[in-house]
């Protein structure tokens, strides 16, 4: 990235470069590494999707180990993803009011597969991820129990 021209993380870069990279501090003061994408549907829902490489995370913290895979993945993983997740949930809080939103996910590897209709408002009683819902013209967070 330093070798690289700066580029604001804005609506109109996503437009123009599609794919934005750099890197962030995360809430234990570390930085790493992240990507931005917008990705627009033809007929569809549009996502926006911010990322942070797990091997990126795993080099600044020795307790994501090898997530998600043994006995570093599941429930075990949820004293180190909560931090994470909480701030990554502030940060869609932030989004949703400037931009509302049906639906946001927090998790490992997400893909467009969970619809906001198919939800009907409500997380699932078990999650790999959390769920950023809308309700009453606020943003509901139901963190990952997985």
């Amino acid at each position: 990235p330093g070798e690289q021209d700066d580029v604001a993380c804005t609506v109109s870069s996503l437009a123009e470069f599609g794919h934005l990279r750099g890197t962030v501090t995360l809430p234990s003061g570390r930085r790493v590494v992240c990507g931005c994408l917008a990705i627009r549907e033809d007929d569809g829902t549009d996502w926006l999707a911010f990322y942070l490489p797990v091997g990126a995370l795993s080099r600044v913290d020795a307790k994501i180990g090898g997530f998600p895979f043994g006995q570093d993945g599941g429930t075990v993983s949820l004293e180190w993803r909560c931090t994470l997740d909480n701030w990554l949930a502030a940060v869609g809080a932030d989004i949703f009011q400037e931009v509302p939103f049906r639906l946001g996910l927090i998790g490992f590897e997400l893909s467009g597969e969970t619809r906001a209709e198919q939800l009907d408002g409500h997380a699932p009683e078990e999650r790999w991820e959390g769920y950023l819902l809308p309700a009453g013209g606020r943003l509901r967070f139901d963190p990952a129990n997985r």
